[in-house]
């Protein structure tokens, strides 16, 4: 009833952070937080999933699981290397002695190798790689999520944190991908919002360097320069989904073999409030392409979501007064709406999940003036015991058109706005019949509306 059909999600239990998310040997391969015995977080194992076209996934055995002989109790996230002779695996490492789940103190760096194209993996018998000792008097503590990449000198990794209460991303440099230093805090936040930097992605972006962070709310990125010996200089920052917990947490990002830089998120089920759904639990999002344009970060969804169209209703210069239904409806759709700002008068609505009687609905509101959008969840279920907040963010950057993607996926709502800003969140619409699509405006002219009914993704495999 709410478990979503083109997304990509394991057949059962507790799902998190993406990881380890890369392109080798003609595969996509994505590696998730996983506990294998329960739908609640617990035993964190890394689940495995591959892909030829980054949509249709087949899931393959459980890729890592702690080591419960040297005191480890999970695998926490990380990141894959595939610039060298073999495929490393980084992650880390948490054992009860440790302070368990928080890692605030002991967390320790591992890694693994693969020598059967990621099928199979083998810890590194010199583990740890790295303990927060490498830091010296420098007080680090949260300290966990390597991501590494390669450069002509060698292997860099950046790893987040917290220093006196501050969020912070750190780096580290190796020549061989074992044996690491300590080279600096690349950004430090002094925001009393971010007193912890998680899921660090770091990466050049056209002429710029840019630094993705999951801060224990919004995931934020900033845009800048990198001087000599690695030093980041932010010129900018924004938000990659105004939705954080409540609806996308933790990305993770690489980059393919046609050269795209593709992030995927975790779809949290934090809006679930007291609703029990047994069995399963998050969702990744859908893959988006990163780039940037006159300075600015814009996300895309994967070209190759549009296989996945089916039905449809398209039209151009539509004309609204009041409320116009769609003749497509569903629970997996897409919808394509384009406007020029003043053609819409004071805005417009988008009603998706919604029943004949309005007694359950989700709405995407556009307000002209205040140009802004919000996703309101007040009447998204009926039950009453669901997440109502409200999530809003910026709409058109002052450009003279809005247009929206939106994906709606039973419950899943993905909401991408002038290609600029996102709004990924969960709804779960009780009704069976909650699947009209409506568009109410006082007086609007739509340039261009497309509806779409979407196929499920093909998810085949288990974990074992």
């Amino acid at each position: 009833m709410y478990k979503p059909i083109y997304h990509f999600t394991p057949g059962k239990n507790w799902m998190n952070d993406p990881n380890g998310v890369c392109w080798y040997q003609g595969f996509y391969h994505l590696f998730y937080q996983y506990d294998p015995y329960s739908d609640k977080w617990g035993d964190i194992h890394w689940g495995h999933a591959v892909s030829r076209d980054c949509i249709n996934w087949e899931i393959l055995p459980v890729a890592l699981s702690p080591s419960a002989e040297r005191g480890e109790t999970h695998c926490f996230s990380g990141c894959v290397s595939t610039d060298g002779e073999m495929p490393v695996l980084y992650y880390t490492s948490v054992g009860e002695e440790k302070d368990g789940r928080d890692c605030r103190y002991g967390a320790e760096q591992w890694c693994a190798f693969s020598r059967d194209g990621m099928r199979t993996w083998e810890k590194y018998e010199g583990n740890p790689i790295m303990t927060s000792d490498i830091h010296g008097s420098l007080p680090v503590l949260e300290w966990r999520d390597p991501y590494v990449w390669k450069e002509e000198d060698g292997w860099y990794m950046v790893l987040g944190g917290e220093i006196e209460k501050e969020g912070a991303a750190l780096l580290y440099f190796s020549e061989n991908r074992l044996k690491w230093t300590f080279c600096r805090v690349l950004l430090h936040s002094t925001d009393p919002e971010e007193r912890i930097f998680e899921c660090p992605n770091y990466f050049s972006l056209g002429d710029k360097h840019v630094l993705v962070v999951s801060p224990n709310g919004m995931p934020k990125y900033w845009i800048g320069t990198q001087g000599e010996e690695h030093r980041f200089s932010p010129e900018k920052s924004g938000i990659i989904d105004h939705s954080g917990w409540d609806g996308f947490y933790a990305p993770n990002s690489f980059c393919d073999v046609y050269g795209r830089r593709i992030m995927i998120g975790w779809l949290t089920e934090k809006g679930r409030g007291s609703l029990e759904i047994p069995g399963w639990n998050g969702v990744q999002s859908l893959p988006r392409v990163l780039s940037l344009e006159q300075g600015e970060l814009y996300m895309r969804p994967l070209k190759e979501v549009e296989m996945l169209r089916d039905g449809r209703a398209c039209f151009e210069d539509l004309h609204i007064q009041g409320a116009w239904e769609s003749t497509v409806r569903g629970k997996a759709v897409e919808i394509l709406l384009e406007a020029e700002r003043d053609k819409i008068g004071k805005g417009l609505e988008i009603e998706v999940f919604a029943d004949e009687a309005g007694t359950e609905q989700t709405v995407i509101r556009y307000e002209t003036e205040e140009d802004a959008v919000t996703i309101d969840r007040n009447r998204s279920n009926r039950t009453g015991v669901t997440d109502k907040k409200s999530l809003s963010c910026r709409g058109t950057h002052g450009e003279s058109r809005i247009k929206f993607r939106i994906f709606l996926d039973y419950s899943v709502l993905e909401v991408f706005i002038n290609d600029r800003e996102v709004i990924s969140t969960r709804v779960y619409p009780d009704g069976e019949e909650s699947d009209a699509i409506r568009v109410r405006a006082g007086d609007a002219l739509i340039s261009r509306l497309g509806i779409f009914s979407m196929k499920a993704a093909s998810i085949t495999g288990v974990e074992k």
